[in-house]
Order: C-alpha cells, then sequence, then structure tokens
C-alpha cells in the first residue's frame, strides 16, 4: 500500500499512444454500429409505411416480371389499370408488363427518390418509366413530419436535394410564404424558433429524418414482421398495385355515417356545380391543389424540373423511357407543361384538359373532384395507351 504522500507510479504509456487507443475503440464502436446497422437495414423491408413499404416489398421480390411502372400520388394510385393497360398495348402487338406503384400524397422529391430506387432495382428488366408531373412545393409541413413515409426517402442523396432545393425556394421568397408550416404556436422552442431562418428550420428536420432514417429508428415492428415471413398489404395485390375507391369504400364498412370514402363520394355528388366551375377555370388559368379539402392552402408550388431532368437523365443511362404524365385531376399550370417536353426532352402526356378528354371528367367517372372512379380508371387507362401507342403529347 503506498504511504499517503508517495507519488503515483509512472505510466509506460505515452500520451499519444494513449490517444491512438482511444481513437482506435472509438473506430471499432462506429464499425460495429455501421455494420449492425447495415444489417437491420438489410434485414428489415422496404420502409414506407403500410401502404408504399408493402408494395416496394412486392415490386422489388417481383422485379423480373415488370418492365412498366407507373409513379405517383394517389391520382395514379386510384387510376392506373396495369391489366386494363397492358391488354390494350397488346392489341397493338406491343407486349408489356405493368405495375402500379402509386401511394397516397406522393410528392416531388420523394418521386424522385422513388424513380432512382425503381431505375437502379429495375436494370435489365424495366423498359418504361411513368412519372406523374406535379410541381414542387418547397414548404415543410411538420404535420407528416417523421410519419415512416416521410422518413423512408431521406437518404443521403434525396436529403441533399431536398436541402439545396429548400435553400433556393428560401432566398427566392424573402418575408414570403412560410417554408414551414403547421408549426406548434403554443411551443416555446417553436417561439425560439421563429427568430431563426425558415432555411435553418428546414435543414434541421430534414437532417433529423435522414438520421433517423440511417439509425433504423422505429424499425423493429418492421423488422419482426419480416423474419416472420408476413407480407404487408395486400388488397391492391390482385391488381399488381391498383385499388379502386369503390374497394375501399367497400371494406369500409356499410354504416354510411362512418365511413369516409362514402361522404366523400357523397358530398361531390351533392355539389356538382362546384366541380362544374372547377373544370370551367381548369380550361382558362393555372390551378393548383385540385385537392384542396386535404391541403394546406399555405404550400407554395413552383415550376421547378430539378427532379425530373435528373430522372430523364438517369432513365437515358439506363436505356428505359421515361414518359411525364399530367394526371386527369383539377390542377393545371399550362406554361409549365409546355416547358417539359421542350426542356426534358421526353414525352409529357396531358390529361388535364377536359375539352381534350371529355370523359375522364364526367361526374359518373369520377369518385370525387380529383380522383376517378373504378370505370374512369380503366377508360383512362386506354387512352395512357393509346396517346402512349401514337407517340402523342396529348395533343396541342
Amino acid at each position: 500500500m503506498l504511504a499517503p504522500d508517495a507519488p503515483l507510479p509512472a505510466t509506460s504509456e505515452r500520451p499519444l499512444a494513449r490517444c491512438a487507443r482511444a481513437g482506435a475503440h472509438v473506430a471499432l464502436y462506429l464499425a460495429t454500429l455501421a455494420g449492425t446497422l447495415a444489417l437491420l437495414g438489410r434485414a428489415a423491408p422496404p420502409g414506407g409505411g403500410d401502404l408504399l413499404g408493402s408494395k416496394l416489398q412486392h415490386y422489388l421480390a417481383s422485379v423480373a416480371q415488370h418492365d412498366t411502372v407507373f409513379l405517383g400520388s394517389s391520382h395514379v394510385y386510384r387510376a392506373f389499370v396495369p391489366a386494363v393497360f397492358d391488354a390494350e398495348l397488346a392489341a397493338a402487338g406491343v407486349e408489356a408488363r405493368s405495375f402500379n406503384l402509386g401511394v397516397q400524397s406522393t410528392h416531388q422529391l420523394e418521386l424522385e427518390y422513388l424513380a432512382r430506387l425503381v431505375l437502379d432495382e429495375g436494370r435489365g428488366h424495366l423498359a418504361r418509366l411513368f412519372v406523374e408531373y406535379q410541381p414542387f412545393a418547397p414548404q415543410l409541413d411538420l404535420d407528416n413530419a417523421f410519419q415512416a413515409r416521410t422518413v423512408h426517402w431521406h437518404d443521403a442523396e434525396a436529403t441533399a436535394l431536398a436541402l439545396a432545393r429548400t435553400h433556393a425556394a428560401a432566398a427566392a421568397t424573402p418575408g414570403g410564404i412560410p417554408l414551414v408550416v403547421s408549426e406548434d404556436e403554443h411551443s416555446i422552442l417553436g417561439l425560439a424558433e421563429r427568430c431563426l431562418p425558415s432555411w435553418w428550420r428546414i435543414d434541421r428536420v430534414h437532417l433529423q429524418h435522414f438520421a433517423k432514417r440511417e439509425l433504423c429508428v422505429a424499425r423493429g415492428p418492421d423488422l419482426v414482421e419480416n423474419l416472420r415471413g408476413r407480407a404487408r398489404g395486400g388488397e391492391w395485390r390482385a391488381n399488381r398495385g391498383y385499388l379502386s375507391l369503390e374497394e375501399d369504400e367497400r371494406r369500409a364498412g356499410a354504416r354510411a355515417g362512418t365511413n369516409p370514402y362514402r361522404r366523400r363520394r357523397e358530398a361531390f355528388l351533392a355539389d356538382l356545380a362546384d366541380y362544374t366551375a372547377e373544370l370551367a377555370a381548369l380550361e382558362r388559368e393555372p390551378v393548383f391543389f385540385g385537392d384542396g379539402e386535404w391541403m394546406d392552402a399555405r404550400l407554395l408550388q413552383v415550376p421547378d424540373f430539378t427532379a425530373y431532368r435528373r430522372m430523364a437523365a438517369e432513365a437515358r443511362a439506363a436505356g428505359v423511357e421515361l414518359v411525364i404524365v399530367v394526371m386527369p385531376a383539377g390542377t393545371c399550370d399550362r406554361a409549365a407543361e409546355e416547358r417539359l417536353a421542350r426542356e426534358l426532352g421526353v414525352r409529357v402526356l396531358r390529361f388535364n384538359r377536359p375539352a381534350r378528354f371529355p370523359a375522364l371528367y364526367e361526374p359518373e367517372l369520377r369518385f370525387d373532384s380529383g380522383h376517378l372512379a373504378e370505370a374512369g380508371a380503366r377508360v383512362f387507362s386506354v387512352e395512357l395507351a393509346r396517346a402512349w401507342l401514337a407517340g402523342s403529347g396529348g395533343g396541342p
């Protein structure tokens, strides 16, 4: 035992060696963490929530069976019937096996991520990629923050693109429409953050999404279900990704008062005068967010083609035909739509013109103002096939 005033024994390890040893421990920890996360990422099924995750899981497991994929929002999910489209092409002597990868509320940044994924995974099998055109909404809607869908597309490339484009939007709209919406107005942190530039808040939330994705946060239940061999989803499987709103209405139950799909349909039929007015506006002026009852009116939309340019370049490099489709919904920006084909060098099929495609806007073929009914989806799928076969851009 050392005396109280005895000097401590000198260590033979030099400070530089101790730092190197500590650094090696940190490196080993980080490498172990990265390896564990990589294994978890490979073992877990695709992220994106129940609908997108299950559709991606099914598509990736059967990628060699599909030479045509259609990406987009609910306007695609409820409108593109692969079997009808393929049959119309077959009648003209063209073989196709298509898949509907549309999901609700998809936006431009997510579409760009999904297009990159489909082009990478479909290499050697994919011949055609149809993508819904949407203007760019640079704002961040915090009501949807940290949902599985929002986290899923935040890989390094998509996050960097989101940061660059929101910075550009912030610089272009100083003091204008807020770039962050649906904030907690009573939170102390929320009040403090409103004193900072909006781009800082956008950066923070995008980077938090990226970190959550890379660290596989909250992926445990998906991983367990995947290890147990349970496939997610399934209602759309019989129709290769398509599911009608009528089918959802039937599944929601017979009680009209508690069936949200039935309420939507009844509200649409009860207010056809407003629908007629919307169609008239669609012919004469730019109209954004045709599904206004489900959208935050403060969100800004701009005709930014950055994501579509990237899709076009990546599709050309992969030897895949990219086709941009303007869906038969209640939105339009004629000047932007006409620029698309010129600037991207791809075909643009435009169905948001009631005078050109009157059948697609007949009330009996619509489920509501923004979505086609099952009969309308079949008509649209035939029209899409014919427009593609004709090499048409949808006409003047």
